[in-house]
């Protein structure tokens, strides 16, 4: 309420706005009559919200432009689909294709790692990047399948604890991650992620590493049939004592891959112009190895099924350990299990929940501390957007971190209607996103058809890639999430951090 009239009311109004520092609504106040500024109805009062950009200050209905931001806060999307065009739509496609090329065979590998059938990391794989494109802020970030996530997975669901029905327990544990990411989003608790010290996360990211790259000892020694332990120390010990009966075939066809997928990853930082003259022979060369070296996850999965097909024929396990039959065919729409039957016994809805313990807490807290470790450090990445801007979708721009959690708990829920696992941003492949010139969520359309279209099409031929092929992406993968240069910092800092 603003007292007084005439122009005794234009200089009460005008210092109160000048107060919050709105030149624009002063301009606007200074070219009306003092008598049309009053509100009709109740003489002697001002709408604030009407020249002020902060917000309303009084109980009013909230303006259409308030309505907008609004709109554009829960869905992003509206935010650039008015101003889509061409040039944006040949970037996704084609930053679309690249993170799904890497996408596919990442997934097959993730899933070996949450102790699940490979088909489940594909399943993981395609829904998120859907819904991401309607709520998500970052237009880099990309939702699916994760390493460290698939880790804690495979230590929370396992046939040894839940029988025959644990991928029920899977997926209904992915519906329960994204209803507590839900209810944290929309309570604003997404400030309980600050609590999380720094070498608290550096010591998690690293011994996840360590602990995941231990995994996978018994694929590159093609041991999968005689060492059946899942932990640290379980598998180290298995390992050792059936360390004579090493499959050679297979421990070569993991020592290739992993030198391959270490050379391509080196062969991304050559400097060619130091050889190549020519200015277009170097710019084909310099994409052409670029995108060799950013999909050689999927060139080295597709080099060694080829040798598989024609080393194994047929034959499962030798002289390759082979990933085998995959279910084929895209997974139907189903309701998360509320329910299951395990040898005649059925376990209803609240009993499930009770066996899944800890995880239900644990695993979305996980995931949320990677999609906003991922959404910060693209906060303020500066890039051009198509129109000569700085890109208005997600850099430059502060992001509403509640928003991507909210986000993240529908990539989550959606994903459980179609059999996922927990899902979460992906570090990797969010770079990859970035790298391949995404201008927009849309690129993630592509990415999830592209493994729709493998789930489809290509399950078939799954059955020849080695399992030493996978295990060696896994810790190509896994093997830089060792944040060894943080922890000789903590050390020199405080040595008990380190130990914590």
């Amino acid at each position: 309420m603003v007292q007084g009239t005439g122009e005794n009311q234009l200089v009460s109004i005008t210092e109160t706005i000048k107060g919050k520092g709105n030149m624009n609504s002063i301009s606007r106040l200074s070219s009306h009559h003092p008598s049309d500024i009053l509100d009709r109805d109740a003489p002697g009062s001002i709408l604030v919200e009407d020249f002020s950009d902060d917000g309303p200050l009084c109980p009013c209905p909230p303006s259409r432009r308030g309505v907008r931001k609004g709109i554009q806060k829960r869905l992003p999307i509206t935010k650039w689909l008015f101003r889509y065009n061409l040039e944006c739509l040949l970037c996704d496609i084609i930053a679309g294709l690249t993170v799904g090329l890497t996408v596919i065979p990442q997934g097959l590998a993730y899933a070996a790692i949450a102790n699940l059938p490979v088909q489940y990391g594909l399943y993981s794989a395609f829904m998120g990047c859907f819904v991401y494109l309607f709520v998500g802020q970052v237009k880099d970030l990309n939702v699916g399948p994760n390493a460290i996530l698939c880790l804690l997975v495979g230590q929370y669901i396992t046939f040894q604890r839940f029988g025959e029905q644990y991928v029920d327990y899977a997926v209904l544990l992915c519906f329960l991650t994204g209803i507590v990411e839900l209810i944290l989003g929309l309570c604003k608790l997404g400030f309980l992620i600050n609590f999380i010290s720094t070498p608290v996360t550096s010591g998690f990211a690293s011994a996840a590493a360590i602990t995941i790259s231990v995994s996978q000892f018994k694929a590159l020694f093609g041991l999968n049939s005689v060492v059946h332990g899942h932990g640290f120390l379980e598998v180290i010990q298995e390992v050792f004592a059936h360390f004579s009966e090493t499959h050679m075939w297979d421990l070569l066809m993991a020592f290739v891959s992993i030198v391959i997928l270490l050379f391509l990853r080196k062969m991304k930082m050559w400097d060619l112009s130091k050889v190549i003259k020519g200015q277009r022979t170097l710019k084909v060369l310099n994409k052409t190895v670029w995108f060799v070296c950013t999909a050689r996850n999927a060139f080295v999965i597709l080099l060694g099924g080829l040798v598989a097909f024609f080393v194994n024929g047929d034959d499962q396990k030798k002289p390759l350990s082979l990933t085998g039959n995959v279910v084929s065919g895209i997974p139907p729409v189903a309701i998360p299990p509320f329910y299951t039957t395990n040898n005649g016994t059925e376990t209803n809805l609240m009993e499930m929940v009770s066996n899944l313990g800890t995880s239900i807490i644990v695993i979305p807290f996980v995931g949320i501390l990677e999609t906003i470790a991922i959404a910060k450090i693209f906060e303020n990445h500066d890039e051009k957007s198509w129109d000569g801007r700085v890109d208005c979708v997600a850099r430059g721009k502060a992001i509403d971190f509640n928003q991507e959690i909210i986000a993240v708990g529908l990539c989550n829920v959606a994903g459980s209607f179609f059999s996922s696992m927990p899902t979460t941003g992906s570090f990797c492949r969010t770079v990859i996103n970035a790298a391949s010139g995404v201008k927009t969520q849309a690129g993630g359309i592509i990415t999830g058809a592209l493994v729709l279209l493998a789930l489809g099409l290509l399950t078939p031929y799954f059955f020849y890639i080695p399992k030493a092929s996978l295990a060696a992406v896994i810790i190509c993968a896994v093997v830089f999430i060792f944040e060894y240069e943080e922890l000789i910092k903590i050390w020199k800092t405080n040595s008990e951090f380190l130990a914590l």
